[in-house]
């Protein structure tokens, strides 16, 4: 038969972990929403607006070098 105390103990360390994970998710979701609008089109020259999102950046393919690809998806 299971110990309480070791029952509860499991309990404590999956809700612990849980908090931790939402906590991670939580912050890098808000770290990824802030790049995004900085890599965020707002206009283009002599272009009239438009009514969907555009980004734009560059992704690093080498560090050491730095090299990177230029992206524009549309």
């Amino acid at each position: 038969m299971d110990d309480p105390r070791e029952r509860k103990g499991q309990v404590v360390v999956y809700l612990l972990s849980s908090i931790v994970i939402v906590l991670f998710i939580k912050g890098t979701a808000a770290l990824t929403t802030k790049e995004q609008e900085l890599d965020r089109i707002t206009a283009l020259p002599g272009q009239p607006p438009v009514t969907f999102s555009q980004f734009s950046g560059y992704v690093t393919v080498n560090q050491k070098h730095g090299r990177a690809l230029f992206y524009w998806p549309f």
